[in-house]
């Protein structure tokens, strides 16, 4: 028999050698909070993670800025990502929805995801 509960905080850290063994980004306790199915001697045999993932977005510079030898919109993002990781952040997304903002993302350091990307509770 599998039952369920729900755990956070510092019991997160039974999660920690499967994201580990997956490669997957690490949790964090405060925004983070897991799903597990425990068997009957209560060892964690599936789980689901409900996290908060931070998006810096959007991203607008008034039109008369743009395209100036300043680019302002390089340098918001670029301090964005840096109070990002001076933060410790551990993980953070942008949509994408220009060849412009692309650019933005790979000159900050951040990588293009080859997987496919669901959203729920949207119209």
């Amino acid at each position: 028999m599998v039952t369920f509960r729900w755990i956070e905080g510092k019991e997160l850290d039974r999660l920690k050698t499967v994201m580990e063994n997956h490669g997957w980004t690490p949790l964090d306790p405060i925004f983070s909070k897991a799903l597990i199915a425990e068997d009957e001697s209560g060892e964690i045999v599936g789980f689901n993670v409900l996290q908060v993932v931070l998006r810096p977005e959007p991203l607008w510079v008034e039109p008369m800025h743009r395209g100036r030898g300043d680019d302002l919109a390089m340098q918001l993002s670029t301090r964005m990502i840096s109070h990002l990781r001076d933060s410790g952040v551990n993980y953070w997304e942008i949509r994408a929805k220009s060849p412009y903002v692309e650019r933005l993302c790979e000159a900050n350091g951040m990588i293009k995801i080859e997987v496919p990307m669901f959203a729920g509770g949207v119209e």
